[in-house]
């Protein structure tokens, strides 16, 4: 769904919401093997997000599946800008060399 951002607000006791984070979406999954996180466009992006591979490695059961968003922060506010820094590196020392910290 397409996020739009309005001054009304909306509330009820029958809906449930979540707030909108503003990174990448990803799909991790496992099957007895690695954890892959895959992109919306099913691109395999865990060499992007080792940090992120590494936990989920470590504290996932042997088989599951999560969809999620990982993001980047600035301030209290998820920053796409923030992330875009290190959306495309795959090599580990250009990762952490740019400081940004993600999350799942």
């Amino acid at each position: 769904m397409l996020a739009t951002l309005t001054e009304d607000r909306f509330s009820s006791d029958h809906w449930l919401y979540e707030r909108k984070l503003d990174g990448v979406r990803a799909i991790c999954s496992r099957d007895g093997g690695e954890v892959t996180l895959w992109s919306r466009n099913q691109n395999a992006i865990e060499r992007s997000y080792p940090e992120i591979a590494e936990v989920l490695t470590a504290q996932g059961g042997p088989r599951f599946v999560a969809d999620g968003e990982i993001v980047a922060f600035d301030g209290r506010q998820t920053s796409f800008a923030t992330l875009q820094g290190r959306i495309h590196l795959t090599d580990r020392d250009r990762i952490e060399a740019t400081g940004v910290q993600v999350f799942y």
